[in-house]
């Protein structure tokens, strides 16, 4: 996961769909996810 300052954040998913970003602070974050041969950005706000 990335912040929208640039910092990189590691986050465990949970039964594979999970996203827990409870670790994080509230804001802005990109979730980038890899698949077979391709990846895809999600926009998470935590507030």
């Amino acid at each position: 996961m990335v912040g929208l300052n640039g910092s990189m954040y590691k986050c465990k998913l949970i039964d594979g769909k999970v996203a827990d970003i409870s670790g994080c602070e509230k804001g802005t974050y990109l979730l980038i996810v890899k698949f077979d041969k391709e990846h895809q950005a999600f926009r998470i706000i935590k507030d």
